[in-house]
């Protein structure tokens, strides 16, 4: 499901202007060019009926945008908002995907600006 979410963010020119192709899941090496993406599947919740577990699950997803300018993660990290947030693809597999949070970091010893936005992803199993 997380190659579903890495096509989505690449299929915006918006995202590819600003990091090529550099989108990872769940880890960029530590000598990864900058700026770009990274997207991690941080939990999966099941929902539960009377007689057992639904076919939709909801997934926690992380899209961390990653560069030397603030406002270079900024730009890129409303970019892949702007592909994520309120998605309802036609597939048979992702129904919706939401942002639920942001936070933002900077590591001082490298001067690298990070961007986290949290999504909930709905998908059907």
């Amino acid at each position: 499901m997380i190659h579903k979410i890495i096509e989505r963010i690449l299929d915006s020119s918006d995202v590819t202007d600003i990091v090529g192709t550099r989108v990872f899941p769940l880890i960029a090496s530590q000598n990864s060019e900058l700026p770009s993406v990274v997207v991690q599947m941080v939990s999966l919740r099941t929902n539960d009926t009377k007689e057992a577990s639904s076919p939709l699950h909801v997934y926690t997803i992380h899209v961390t945008s990653f560069a030397n300018e603030p406002s270079q993660c900024w730009a890129l990290s409303k970019a892949c908002q702007a592909q994520l947030n309120n998605w309802t693809p036609t597939d048979n597999v992702v129904r919706q995907s939401r942002l639920i949070d942001m936070a933002s970091d900077v590591f001082e010893s490298t001067e690298v600006f990070s961007f986290t936005q949290e999504f909930e992803v709905f998908c059907e199993i």
